[in-house]
C-alpha cells in the first residue's frame, strides 16, 4: 500500500485535525514497513538441518490391565468409581481449605 510522505512545508499547511490524522497514519505506515522488513530478514535466514538421535527403549513394561487385542486399558467399574469418589473428596477438601483462607 503506497503512502505519500509529505514534506515539512506541506505538513505546515495542514489544519490541526488533518495533521493529527496524518501523523497517526504515518506512524501506522512506519509500523507496517518495519514489520515487512522483519519478515524479509527472517525469510533470508538459513536454518541448519539437524538430526534427532532415536534410541531404543529397553525393558518397556506393559501394565497388566492393558488389553493388547483392543488397545485399551481395562478397569473394574468398582475400582473406577472408587477412584472418582476419592478424587472428588480430595478436591472438596482442597476447596474448603481455600474458602477458609479467603474468608
Amino acid at each position: 500500500m503506497a503512502f505519500k510522505i509529505l514534506s515539512q512545508d506541506e505538513i505546515q499547511k495542514l489544519t490541526s485535525a488533518e495533521r493529527k490524522n496524518y501523523e497517526q497514519l504515518y506512524a501506522e505506515y512506519q509500523e507496517r514497513e518495519a514489520f515487512v522488513n522483519r519478515l524479509e530478514r527472517q525469510r533470508k535466514v538459513k536454518v541448519p538441518r539437524f538430526k534427532i538421535k532415536k534410541r531404543y527403549m529397553k525393558n518397556f513394561l506393559i501394565p497388566q490391565n492393558y488389553n493388547k487385542r483392543f488397545g485399551v486399558f481395562e478397569t473394574d467399574i468398582s475400582e473406577f468409581s472408587s477412584n472418582i469418589l476419592n478424587a472428588t473428596n480430595c478436591v472438596n477438601k482442597t476447596l474448603s481449605k481455600y474458602k477458609k483462607l479467603i474468608l
